[in-house]
């Protein structure tokens, strides 16, 4: 009887360690999903950081373009302006795609895409300005006048 008691406990404490050792390995498991899952959105995260830095760096190399222009009159500087509003468009794809299955960063890239539009048009009506009044000056002879 007492080695009947005493399989009986070595089996009661063998199927304890099991569910327990399950328990712990469900556990991990879990944990390391979640774990991989949060690695995957701070990954996502940065790609979006890293979009929109491009973005702003496209912009300021237009903004950059536009001054080399207006200061020296070359259109060579223009250069900046024209290469970073064709990467622009690229920069704001990727952002868009970055953003599709978020309905409140969509709502944000919405805003910041309509601002980019906006800056660009203010850009190229200050280079058309420009150019008119280049054109206009370089019209007149001022050794008439």
């Amino acid at each position: 009887m007492i080695i009947w008691n005493l399989e009986r406990q070595l089996v009661v404490a063998f199927a304890m360690v099991l569910v327990v050792s399950g328990s712990l390995i469900a556990a991990f498991s879990r944990n390391m999903e979640d774990l991989e899952t949060t690695d995957r959105m701070v990954t996502h995260t940065y790609e979006v950081i890293g979009a929109l830095q491009s973005t702003l760096v496209n912009i300021l190399n237009a903004e950059t373009g536009i001054r080399g222009y207006l200061l020296t009159g070359k259109t060579s500087y223009q250069a900046p302006y024209h290469e970073a509003v064709t990467g622009l468009g690229i920069k704001l794809e990727r952002l868009n795609s970055l953003t599709v299955n978020n309905p409140s960063q969509q709502r944000r890239f919405q805003d910041l895409h309509k601002l980019v539009l906006r800056q660009l048009a203010k850009f190229n009506a200050i280079i058309t300005q420009a150019q008119t009044q280049e054109e206009g000056l370089n019209g007149i002879d001022t050794r008439k006048a």
